[in-house]
């Protein structure tokens, strides 16, 4: 779950911070392909595809078959890199028309914390194992036994999910209203116009143009 939880929440946003703008429109250039990124990066779709592609993960005969099938493993890895950067493209992007408004995207986040809700309640609470692979291995790490395994699995995903998508969204609120307030309150006013301030701007203004002399009569 800590593996997953890299793979979406932490790597993407390290590699959209990594990439200049210059590079990505030389990569997706300005037709067909830029036209399809563009739309996978709206924030519905690619919430809709990432949130997808996480409950997919999460079906047993899934998990069950990829433990033990390398290429399925290592694809559905590749899957989960691949949508999440277009998750997080409408935040943080090197694309500044792709981006959401600081409003939009402290809401989009919230609801991305709010999803994991579902898997990590089913996982939390169900009645045994949810996952046979992991019921039947002979040796448990550091002695936990699988149940405990499995809720703190759950844990890692609902709680440490959320506590760190919901302190993007708190320094995402100060940097957008915690400035403006400090200008507001801010003891430091602009220095007052003086009378010299106003003759200098006199002085550098230009003089009216003296009217034609068919336009005086």
């Amino acid at each position: 779950m800590f593996q997953h939880m890299i793979l979406s929440y932490f790597l993407p946003p390290l590699i959209l911070f990594a990439t200049p703008e210059w590079l990505l429109r030389a990569i997706i250039g300005k037709g067909r392909t830029y036209r399809v990124v563009a739309f996978l990066c709206k924030p519905v779709i690619a919430a809709v595809i990432f949130n997808c592609v996480v409950m997919v993960l999460h079906v047993p005969v899934m998990v069950n078959t990829a433990t033990v099938n390398g290429p399925l493993h290592f694809g559905l890895h590749f899957l989960v890199v691949i949508t999440a950067l277009l998750m997080w493209m409408p935040v943080i992007g090197p694309l500044p028309e792709l981006q959401m408004s600081y409003g939009g995207k402290m809401i989009y986040l919230f609801l991305q914390s709010v999803v994991p809700t579902l898997p990590s309640g089913w996982l939390t609470f169900a009645d045994g194992p949810v996952y046979r692979h992991y019921a039947e291995q002979p040796v448990r790490v550091w002695n936990i036994d699988v149940m405990n395994d499995q809720q703190t699995a759950a844990v890692i995903m609902k709680i440490g999910g959320g506590f760190f998508l919901w302190g993007i969204i708190i320094f995402m609120w100060f940097r957008r209203f915690g400035v403006v307030r400090d200008e507001e309150n801010s003891y430091r006013r602009p220095a007052p116009l003086t009378y010299g301030d106003v003759v200098e701007a006199f002085d550098r203004a230009e003089a009216p143009s003296e009217p034609a002399a068919d336009q005086r009569s």
